[in-house]
Formats: structure tokens, C-alpha cells, sequence
């Protein structure tokens, strides 16, 4: 019982801030959009997309929420979309897809769900269907080849690193023991 009191006690010291309650937010300045905050009376991003598509400006939410929000954004308008389709608005769901697509063009789930769409739609749309399923599967690829390359990098490294290390061992046995086999080969050679 002590071995584990003591075990925690050092992760506490060790890993204290994982461990630790979340930490309030810190006021942000007036009038910037950012998450729901009521220090300064800031709008929650589903507010504020729902806002953007009303009044159509969408570029300037791009422009206040950066690009590390984008698929946040974009799921944020698919969830839109779907919840008019939901309710029996294609167009509208169409529109948002849409424009989930103009926000943020190299995400696949909007192209996903536009084919989706046009599927619903009409069955004369076929070609667009799958032409949108195409570039959802091309953009998806295209994000696992990017991994699959850091992978690569990674790989590689450590593929030098052990040849390398295999090398040294090598050079290792050679200065040390060729004397020995030079002397071993020579006792034998017959004279």
C-alpha cells in the first residue's frame, strides 16, 4: 500500500498539470470572436457560423477564427447542413455544403457529404454525385499519402540508424579481432 501511495505521489509531482483541474479562461479582448466566453461577451463558434451564413461572410469568419479552426468551421457548417436536411431543405443543406467546400477546399467530408446530396437530389445527377465521391476519395488520399510520408521520413531515419549502428558494430569486430583470426589462419596454414 505504501509502494502505490508513493508511486502516486511522484506522478503528481511529475505529471501535476495533467492531473490538475482545467484552468478558466483568460479574458480575450472586446469584439474578437472567439470561444464562448463571458468575460467579453464573445460568440460560441456554432453562433458565429450560423451568423456568417446568414449574412454571408464567411470570408471575414475565415479571417477572425485563423485557419487552425477551419475544420471546426467546416464540420460546424456540415452539422448545419445535415440538420436541413433533416428537416426537408436540400437547398439549404446544398448551400452550406457548399460553402463548406468554398471554406475550406482540401477537406474531403464536405465533397463526402455534397455527393450525398446530389444522390437525394435527383437520380439524373449521378455524374456529380460521383464526381464529388471522386475528389472526397482523391483528397483523402492525398492526406493519408502526406502521412504516410512523414511516416516514410521516419522510417528511413531509422533505417539509416540501424545500418549504421550495424556498420560500427561491424568496424568494431574487424579492429579487434582480425588480429586473432590473422594469428588463428596463420597457425593453421601449414608450413
Amino acid at each position: 500500500m505504501k509502494k502505490i501511495a508513493v508511486i502516486l505521489l511522484l506522478a503528481l509531482s511529475l505529471f501535476g498539470s495533467f492531473f490538475a483541474e482545467a484552468k478558466a479562461p483568460l479574458p480575450c479582448e472586446k469584439g474578437r470572436v472567439c470561444e464562448a466566453c463571458d468575460a467579453c461577451g464573445a460568440i460560441p463558434l456554432r453562433v458565429a457560423v450560423r451568423e456568417a451564413l446568414l449574412h454571408d461572410t464567411l470570408s471575414q469568419l475565415k479571417t477572425e477564427r485563423k485557419i487552425e479552426q477551419s475544420d471546426l468551421v467546416v464540420s460546424t457548417l456540415l452539422l448545419f447542413a445535415e440538420d436541413a436536411l433533416r428537416k426537408g431543405d436540400e437547398r439549404s443543406a446544398m448551400d452550406a455544403a457548399e460553402k463548406a467546400i468554398s471554406f475550406s477546399s482540401e477537406s474531403p467530408l464536405p465533397h463526402f457529404f455534397l455527393s450525398h446530396l446530389y444522390r437525394l437530389n435527383s437520380k439524373e445527377s449521378i455524374l456529380q454525385a460521383l464526381g464529388e465521391y471522386a475528389t472526397g476519395i482523391r483528397l483523402s488520399i492525398n492526406n493519408f499519402w502526406l502521412f504516410t510520408s512523414f511516416l516514410g521520413m521516419i522510417g528511413l531515419v531509422l533505417f539509416i540508424t540501424f545500418h549504421l549502428c550495424l556498420f560500427t558494430f561491424l568496424l568494431y569486430c574487424f579492429t579487434h579481432y582480425m588480429p586473432l583470426w590473422i594469428h588463428y589462419v596463420q597457425e593453421r596454414l601449414p608450413v
